[in-house]
């Protein structure tokens, strides 16, 4: 029933010309209904004004895997990119780093996409994307002062992920120093821009049987 109650919400803010919800309702034609075509039909036509419509086309595609659309969704994504959307230009380093929509692999053009983002941007995902490259080192000579240095540029603009992974990189000692304090900065950072996972982490740090910083009224605070 509620289900029905939202689907009725969305119907008449799309006949209104709301664009997110006729967004929601392509990709529940294409997710729930079975009518792929049509669904991907209407985000083709919201792509062409709108970078958000463009995002999930790519997605729906990716994920129904129907190629006859691949060429026309790059080419909608190459559109926004022109223009330095930072979401088209995080779009198309994605393209390129998993190989997907018919492109090959090509690591240097996926971080080459995501540093214009950065530039252009000031894209907080570019930088945790870039950052995790060179620190898992998949595709490309690991790196870890690289993702280190991404990974704060990252966390200069509140990114948690970008936060969170400093964490871990001071909490096990990766190119930094290991710094228990830090960690708990940066994973307490991270908590306070959204990604509340880290809490567990920062309840670990605090127990006494961890041998870290020995505090049990933090770890059961946190």
């Amino acid at each position: 029933m509620e289900e029905e109650k939202i689907m009725q919400v969305l119907k008449e803010k799309a006949q209104i010309g709301d664009i997110n919800a006729r967004i929601a309702l392509a990709i529940n034609k294409i997710k729930y209904e079975g009518n792929i075509d049509e669904g991907i039909q209407e985000l083709l036509l919201l792509a062409e004004k709108s970078e958000i419509a463009c995002h999930q086309l790519i997605r729906m595609v990716k994920a129904t895997r129907y190629k006859k659309y691949y060429d026309v969704a790059l080419e909608r994504c190459n559109k926004f990119a022109k223009e330095n959307n930072e979401i088209a230009l995080v779009d198309l380093g994605a393209i390129y780093q998993l190989g997907i929509l018919n492109e090959e692999k090509d690591i240097n053009k996926a971080i080459a996409y995501f540093q214009i983002a950065i530039d252009k941007c000031q894209s907080g995902i570019a930088c945790q994307s870039i950052g995790a490259i060179y620190y898992y080192g998949k595709d490309i000579t690991q790196d870890l002062e690289k993702a280190y240095n991404y990974f704060k540029l990252g966390a200069k603009v509140h990114y948690a992920d970008s936060e969170d992974a400093l964490a871990q990189m001071y909490l096990h000692g990766e190119f930094v120093q290991q710094d228990y304090f830090m960690a708990t900065y940066w994973y307490e950072k991270a908590f306070e821009h959204g990604k509340h996972i880290v809490a567990l982490c920062l309840g670990n740090i605090y127990l006494p049987e961890n041998n870290m910083l020995n505090d049990e009224e933090q770890a059961l605070e946190w």
